[in-house]
């Protein structure tokens, strides 16, 4: 179950879910376990989070949209790819980002995908939010030489607002790790 704590206390005051070794496969009505990420963020005056879940023993994509204050269920949406991650965004702008990538595990050929995570302004009546598809990173955009690729997380850099992923390759290259820095407005490599 997800808790809502008092900060000044420290103290649950509230949860949600349920107790269990398999919520796969869960609905609306509660919250599947995922590994991936659970991303908290504010806008106008209330608090929220996204959370990646389990859809199946095959797919990690589904994202919820949270109300934290009121541990209540607004909306998911399934990404295409097989598994997702969350990051934050510009604060209080109700903006994240996400990254899809084909099942973890191993180094492949397949270009991960990145989103953006807008909540609608009609959330607060459970409406949940928009994605927008903002492009792909393949192994060949990241070093020429690369043919294939893992890519580990996504983070958002406060700095210049764009995206930060650290991407390896198995190939015999002289370079086989790099930090990407991805653009958030078309998922282009900054550097």
């Amino acid at each position: 179950p997800i808790a809502q704590i008092d900060t000044a206390t420290m103290k649950a005051v509230r949860t949600f879910g349920v107790s269990s070794s398999s919520l796969s496969g869960s609905s609306s009505s509660g919250l599947q376990t995922g590994f991936n990420t659970m991303t908290p963020f504010s806008y106008a005056g209330a608090n929220y989070f996204w959370h990646v879940g389990i859809k199946s023993t095959n797919l990690n994509n589904e994202i919820a949209l949270i109300d934290a204050d009121n541990l209540r269920w607004l909306g998911n949406y399934d990404l295409p790819d097989a598994e997702a991650w969350t990051t934050g965004g510009p604060p209080n702008s109700g903006t994240c980002y996400a990254m899809g990538a084909p099942k973890y595990g191993s180094a492949t050929t397949t270009a991960v995908n990145f989103y953006k995570l807008q909540i609608s302004a009609a959330a607060k009546l459970g409406f949940g939010f928009l994605v927008t598809s903002l492009g792909s990173l393949a192994p060949a955009d990241v070093d020429s030489t690369w043919t294939n690729f893992s890519v580990d997380g996504v983070i958002y850099d406060p700095s210049d607002g764009n995206l930060i992923v650290h991407a390896q390759t198995t190939d015999s290259v002289a370079n086989t790790r790099y930090w990407v820095k991805v653009s958030s407005a078309d998922a282009s490599v900054v550097y």
